[in-house]
């Protein structure tokens, strides 16, 4: 390769986690200026790529904004000039189970795709992809089909963004920040937006915004595999070194009006970036010109807006922060502003959580960064209100400036400085125990991202931490790794200055969402009388207003003079839970030198995947009739190498233990009185806990989802500190089990744990409508899965008395008729017996001579059973705000138990996979949301279609009737009995011999197991360790000990491959067309409908009302809204009548006619055109001559009618 000797290698030892040690990395520059990090882990079942380029939506031409997401989407939907099938990548991705995602940021864009390693004659299917992934950076096709197509899919992803409560929240961001920087632009686009264009102009514009942003320079790439580091390299090499270096950009020549093009021929020199990697900071480099001096925020512009929502409501304190004009640089206000949301998202004893949740304004309390441009981020502190929150904020904002910024401002230097030297240790010993991604895809994707960052900032030796550290393991003063000193107290007043500079009313944005603005006070102090607007996006009413903060908290002083304050706030104590083994920062260097030469090495030492082995399958080793304890190895990764005998990291275990009554039956009172028992424990923990969380530790408390009255206990860490916790867990039982002690819980904790259950309902009742059809399945067709209206009635029938007396009897009889299952996965076995006689002697007393016998035989909950020949549906209405509908179809096909329904189910999810979303997605353009695949129930399996959408559900029903329908008609019953065993049998087996049958746990349907992907009651702890494959693993054993189904290894839930190597295409068809087809007698079926409360009519209403009063704006024509929604009403959809009152309303008042006229023809068009897109969008026409629909096949005859359920609970009730 005659660039070869071109690539650029930067040599750097990484300072690793133990979990990457024995992974090889290189971080290179291709010819064509591509930065390429590539890693190559020998353990990997799977291939990843992602690109992340320097270019989003803060790129959108003005006043056209979405081109930049319209292009994300594009460069997937409409193939290339190599390769000009649009559906090939897609195809291939879909037949080995691969995926790939996409998505746009104001600065960035990124792609990333993963493939299981499959080879195809003698080559990694990888490697095919890749190439035709790589080549959408180089030629993509823009069609105007594709391009049409992606409009609807922007618009239908638009759709569900505008009820989702962060997505509001931030466009509320958008609307208070500074009208000239790109950030204040709406940024993902709909149909509106899009169209402005003109579809003839689009393509061109696309081409131009591609042409000018998509060039190596611009780019960087992650290729991750088991390959070698040399074979990524080639690959990279080959797939991307010959993307052009530079951006291609019009200019004239000095032949008068000639055009020319810069040559496509490569011209990366290394003047063009820096020569030492340290110093790459290619968004810095992209951005800074674009944005000059301008902020994103303004001091002088509005500071408050509330947003007119009946959700939960939520108050969010907004602080940005620049680095222009700043004494701090960028590193310091990076490592400062971690510091700041561990300071401020603290919930120990003393803090703003702590202080709040005892005074019971708040449910919940998050500190977080949010980044909008380069070098300017935004410090969030936002709060859930509870209705005691809504009176009181103003004593809110009196307490967070007043009183806790005053007080780490002024006071506690000694204990800041301690503060600060912790986190750093902290921060070290999380990257060194993180453990393994779960997630190649996300992974991949975070690290070309980070790799456009300021690498100077982050230290690049420790790169893979992503974050810049406080302080550097090679520092020169090596004594301020030792402990707090002189340097630390320095760094404690830097941070003051800070807090002074950044965290302060002036530099305050507040957001509110809420339901009456009568209730939020500082809206009411403005002297300006609320005036509400309509944001034309996302259709949310708001109020916005500046008001002097600082003049407020004044006034409040005084209105308080004889009042003490209801908060104490100081700093975290010294946190106990930092391993006993590391005695400072500098006893992490020899830990992180090992790890650094492990992977350094790590292409001369044999590594390989461990399958389980009998070891690490969870063993019965002791049991009684009321009693069982399990244990097993712990290994969350499923490899073996030599740092896994390391003595640390060895120190860590999984405990899990659940007590089961076997007297109380299971009933809604029960189950509330479970969620309010995990609540108070919560409530009373989580100060004294939290601590522990900083340290990589988690905690859960779970209850049972089937109805039984069951609460688990989960804990991980490091075994010293596993210990305390669960000390604190069984003691704070104890206390509240103690049906003499009045104090524990008290009236307040109770009434605020019944709150926040109430709270959870609340916001689940106002999830999107796709969530509320998935859940809706749940109660449907499980047992003991009650209603939200079922829930709510025990809620509020529970009091102080009836809980105790349920938790009495409950943990209170555990020496009768409770059975205590305990679950130990750990590498030392000392743990197991130490915890065993803890829970013994401290709660259970299961080692009883009283308590041994056989074990007792509980029973299983079950899912219902629909009888043959079921077709019905049960209605649910959605969220008032939400104006989509959605459709969960779910094909029962019958137990799990029987491998050979099993097996078929599973195989049906794949030859979906194939063809639905190309069906009903980009076909027939039914929706941006379309899931289908296998649904595992509790004891039952079957196939679900899941689609959310502007049509009404019972459209979507005929369309998923057709799909199926068109499926085994047209795709299934043309095929011969070769080309079934080529296309689906061969390609099948071949997946699941590569990958695993045990490996297949999610595809394009989203998770299988439903049950198992609802979250605990309670879950603290980072993403990376609740979310991780060890936890997983554990979560796994734990349900099919539960499930009385021991078989770890080959369960009852794996495919069997027998029966795909025996099937035969008549054999398949006899069981589609009894299980699945819509025509057979025998299928059993029920539908999931939510319904949005409004009708077509109101949301056309509403979108003309933002569409006309946006427009009429813009050319300097005011007009009351209540006038406008009279005028758009009498038009009764109408663009000719709606013009003409509008001349009419505006000839009254003695404009010119020419004048309304000009208008009126220019927003007749754009009305004709949206009118017409609406037209399309709610037709059952398909859209393309590609669309099953177009094919020769007639509409099926049901076999049953449909029929409408009165209630959820109607299957219950026959029982």
């Amino acid at each position: 390769m005659s660039n070869w000797s071109k690539i650029e290698n930067y040599d750097i030892q990484f300072q690793l986690p133990f979990s990457y040690c024995n992974r090889s990395h290189k971080l290179c520059r291709l010819p064509n200026g591509l930065l390429t990090l590539l890693v190559s882990d020998p353990t990997d079942t799977s291939s990843v790529c992602s690109v992340t380029v320097a270019t989003g939506s803060h790129n959108d031409p003005k006043g056209i904004p979405g081109i930049a997401h319209l292009c994300e989407h594009m460069l997937f939907a409409a193939g290339s000039k190599a390769y000009a099938d649009p559906n090939l990548y897609h195809t291939i991705l879909a037949k080995n189970n691969g995926s790939h995602n996409a998505y746009t940021t104001g600065e960035q864009s990124t792609f990333y795709f993963e493939l299981p390693n499959m080879h195809q004659d003698g080559e990694m299917e990888f490697n095919s992809v890749l190439d035709i992934f790589a080549s959408f950076f180089k030629d993509p096709l823009f069609s105007t089909v594709a391009l049409n197509k992606e409009m609807y899919a922007i618009q239908s992803e638009h759709d569900g963004n505008v009820s989702n409560i962060d997505k509001i929240l931030y466009q509320a961001t958008r609307i208070l920040s500074d009208e000239n920087h790109p950030f204040h632009q709406f940024s993902t686009g709909n149909i509106h937006s899009l169209n402005s264009v003109g579809g003839s102009n689009a393509k061109s514009v696309l081409m131009k915004y591609f042409n000018e942003n998509f060039c190596a320079k611009n780019m960087t790439l992650v290729i991750k595999g088991p390959q070698s580091v040399n074979i990524l390299t080639k690959l990279a090499m080959a797939k991307f070194g010959d993307i052009r270096t530079n951006s291609i950009t019009r200019s004239r020549s000095t032949f008068g009006s000639i055009k020319r093009l810069p040559s496509m021929k490569s011209n990366y020199s290394k003047s063009d970036n820096p020569t030492k990697i340290e110093k790459s900071k290619l968004l810095t480099n992209m951005w800074g010109k674009k944005y000059g001096t301008t902020n994103c925020f303004n001091l002088e512009d509005d500071n408050i807006i509330f947003i007119n929502s009946k959700k939960q409501s939520t108050i969010r304190f907004l602080f940005p922060v620049s680095s222009k004009n700043s004494k701090f640089s960028t590193k310091q206000i990076n490592v400062f502003s971690s510091v700041w949301c561990e300071l401020f998202g603290d919930e120990s004893s003393g803090s703003l959580c702590f202080n709040f949740r005892r005074t019971g304004w708040i449910n919940e309390c998050i500190a977080y960064k949010s980044t909008f441009a380069t070098d300017e981020i935004g410090l969030v502190i936002e709060l859930s209100l509870t209705t005691t929150g809504l009176t009181h904020v103003r004593d809110i904002v009196y307490e967070l400036f007043e009183n806790m910024l005053e007080t780490f401002t002024k006071k506690y230097t000694d204990k800041i400085s301690m503060f600060l030297y912790e986190h750093a240790i902290i921060e070290y010993i999380n990257y060194l125990y993180k453990s393994k991604e779960s997630s190649s895809l996300d992974f991949c994707s975070d690290l070309s991202e980070c790799l456009q960052s300021n690498l100077s900032d982050l230290n690049i030796e420790f790169f893979f931490k992503m974050s810049p550290n406080l302080i550097e393991l090679d520092t020169v003063d090596f004594e301020n790794l030792l402990g707090v000193n002189e340097w630390w107290l320095k760094q404690a007043v830097l941070f003051k200055n800070f807090l002074i500079e950044f965290i302060n009313t002036s530099n305050a944005k507040i957001i509110f969402l809420g339901s009456d603005v009568s209730k939020f006070s500082l809206i009411l102090l403005s002297n300006e009388k609320p005036n509400f607007e309509t944001d034309f996006y996302y259709e949310f009413e708001y109020l916005k207003t500046k008001v002097s903060l600082k003049k407020l908290i004044k006034q409040y002083q005084q209105d308080h003079l004889t009042l003490e304050s209801s908060c104490t706030f100081y700093p975290p104590q010294s946190n106990n839970f930092i391993p006993s083994h590391i005695v400072n920062i500098s006893s992490l260097q020899q830990l992180f030198m090992e790890c650094s030469l492990k992977s350094r090495f790590a292409t001369l030492q044999p590594q390989f995947m461990t399958k389980l082995n009998e070891k690490m399958k969870p063993r019965l080793v002791n049991k009684s009739m009321f009693y069982e304890m399990w244990v097993c190895d712990m290994n969350q990764d499923g490899t073996v190498s030599q740092v896994d005998n390391n003595k640390d990291l060895n120190g860590k275990s999984i405990i899990t233990f659940e007590i089961l009554s076997l007297n109380l039956s299971p009933s809604v009172e029960n189950t509330i009185h479970l969620e309010i028992f995990a609540e108070v424990l919560d409530l009373l923990l989580t100060y004294k806990l939290y601590p522990a969380l900083k340290l990589g530790y988690s905690y859960e408390i779970v209850t049972s989802m089937e109805g039984q009255v069951r609460i688990g206990f989960t804990v991980s860490g490091f075994n010293d500190g596993i210990f305390t916790i669960l000390n604190e867990i069984i003691d704070m039982i104890n206390l509240i089990n103690d049906i003499n002690n009045v104090k524990v819980p008290s009236k307040e904790t109770l009434r605020t744990a019944r709150v926040t259950v109430r709270s959870k309902y609340t916001e689940a009742s106002s999830e999107i409508s796709v969530k509320l059809a998935t859940m809706g399945l749940l109660i449907v067709m499980e047992r003991n899965m009650w209603t939200l209206e079922d829930r709510l009635d025990a809620l509020e029938n529970s009091d102080m008395l009836k809980f105790k007396l349920f938790v009495n009897s409950f943990i209170g009889e555990y020496q009768k008729m409770t059975q205590l299952t305990l679950l130990v996965q750990s590498n030392e076995t000392h743990i197991c017996d130490e915890i065993n006689f803890m829970l013994h002697n401290k709660l259970t007393h299961h080692l009883n001579m009283s308590r041994c016998g056989t074990p007792i035989e509980t029973s299983i909950i079950s899912t219902i059973r629909l009888p043959n020949g079921t077709n019905d549906y049960v209605e649910y209405p959605s969220h008032e705000s939400d104006s989509n509908n959605s459709i969960v179809y779910f094909i029962q096909t019958g137990t799990r138990k029987d491998s050979y329904i099993y097996t078929l189910t599973a195989f049906t999810e794949y030859i979906m996979s194939l063809t639905l979303v190309p069906d009903l997605r980009y076909n027939k353009q039914i929706g941006y949301v379309v899931l289908g695949g296998m649904r595992i129930l509790t004891d039952m399996v079957g196939v679900h279609i899941t689609v959310m959408s502007s049509s009404e559900p019972d459209t979507l029903e005929d369309k998923i009737n057709e799909y199926l329908w068109y499926l085994e008609t047209v795709i299934l019953g043309a095929m011969t009995p070769l080309k079934f065993k080529k296309e689906y049998i061969t390609p099948y087996i071949r997946l699941l011999e590569q990958k695993g049958s045990d490996s297949i746990e999610e595809t394009m349907g989203g998770p299988q197991n439903l049950m198992e992907e609802i979250p605990p009651n309670i879950m603290h702890g980072g993403n990376e360790i609740v979310q991780g494959q060890g936890m997983k693993r554990h979560r796994q054993f734990l349900n099919q000990i539960n499930r009385k189904d021991y078989d770890f290894f080959r369960g009852h839930d794996l495919i069997n491959l027998e029966v795909i190597n025996d099937l035969r295409w008549r054999e398949y068809m006899k069981f589609f067309r009894e299980f699945i087809s819509v025509r057979s007698p025998r299928r059993s079926k029920v539908s999931i409908w939510i319904s949005s409360p409004l009708d077509s009519e109101e949301i056309m209403n509403k979108n003309m009302f933002l569409q006309i009063e946006t427009f009429l704006k813009m050319k300097g024509l005011t007009i009351k809204p209540d006038d406008l929604k009279e005028i758009v009403a009498k038009s009764k959809g109408s663009p000719g009548k709606l013009l003409k009152l509008l001349i009419k309303h505006f000839s009254s008042r003695g404009e010119t006619w020419k004048l309304c006229s000009v208008i009126a023809k220019e927003l007749g068009q754009s009305l004709s055109q949206s009118f017409q897109i609406r037209g399309n969008k709610s037709s059952s026409t398909p859209t393309s001559s590609s669309s099953s629909s177009s094919l020769p096949f007639t509409k099926p005859a049901l076999a049953t009618p449909l029929h409408k359920l009165n209630s959820p609970n109607s299957y219950r009730e026959l029982l």
